[in-house]
């Protein structure tokens, strides 16, 4: 009975030390929710489930309840949804995750006169704005955003592939594996900056990227290096170089 006991704990150790390595912290959220190219200079509110059930909606508390404009938002989500199903397909469909949704409220303009940003309704370019995730492993985050006119009109291009496309990310892979292949290419990509799950428009694919760091910071452009793991093929590992700019650190 002890013998099985210390295998249990044994057991469940190796699991928490292969669930915890050094690094983990360095994971980050992909995607882009892109809503400042349509929603950012507009008088909205935001909604999302277990939000505020306050009658009195504030420009400065957290999302309203959703339930509160569930008469014609839920259709809308519906007929979103099911567009993106059509196009996605069941496999990636079911990691997607509904976060919130802004609506444009022209009538309530005055309400976010002292608001930074200012409202500029030139640059208010959609009535809906809808937040996804995708999170097809435990803790990792790839922002999904999505502009909807009062038709029901989608106006930007998916950052995510169709189903003829898409390949079921690898589960098995973790963070810690990510880092374990990273060590392969230590004076390629050390320092480490970041890693999160990228979509690729191009080659219409996932990737794992890790990103390379600077050791020290000042102002100007470095050339560093990005190592890319195929998210449904480990095997595919490449590295490429990406430039970018620092500014002074005061």
């Amino acid at each position: 009975m002890k013998s099985t006991i210390c295998l249990i704990l044994l057991f469940t150790l190796s699991l928490n030390m292969r669930s915890q390595c050094l690094g983990e912290e360095k994971l980050t959220y992909g995607g882009d929710w892109a809503g400042i190219d349509y929603i950012f200079r507009c008088p909205s509110y935001t909604f999302a489930f277990n939000g505020d059930t306050a009658k009195q909606w504030s420009i400065l508390n957290g999302p309203i309840d959703i339930y509160q404009i569930k008469d014609y938002i839920f259709p809308i989500k519906a007929n979103l949804e099911s567009q993106i199903l059509k196009f996605s397909g069941k496999e990636f469909f079911d990691d997607l995750t509904f976060v919130s949704v802004e609506v444009v409220y022209p009538d309530s303009i005055k309400k976010f006169s002292g608001r930074m940003p200012s409202v500029n309704m030139d640059e208010c370019k959609t009535k809906y704005f809808f937040f996804y995730d995708f999170t097809p492993i435990k803790n990792v985050h790839y922002h999904i955003g999505i502009a909807v006119n009062e038709q029901g009109k989608i106006l930007n291009k998916f950052n995510f592939p169709s189903k003829k496309h898409y390949k079921m990310i690898d589960r098995e892979l973790t963070i810690c594996d990510i880092l374990e292949i990273a060590k392969k290419y230590q004076t390629q990509i050390e320092p480490i900056e970041d890693i999160k799950l990228h979509y690729n428009e191009k080659e219409k694919k996932f990737y794992w990227l890790v990103s390379q760091g600077v050791k020290e910071r000042k102002e100007g452009t470095y050339q560093c290096n990005e190592l890319l793991i195929d998210a449904s093929n480990k095997k595919q590992v490449k590295v490429v170089k990406n430039a970018f700019l620092t500014s002074i650190i005061y």
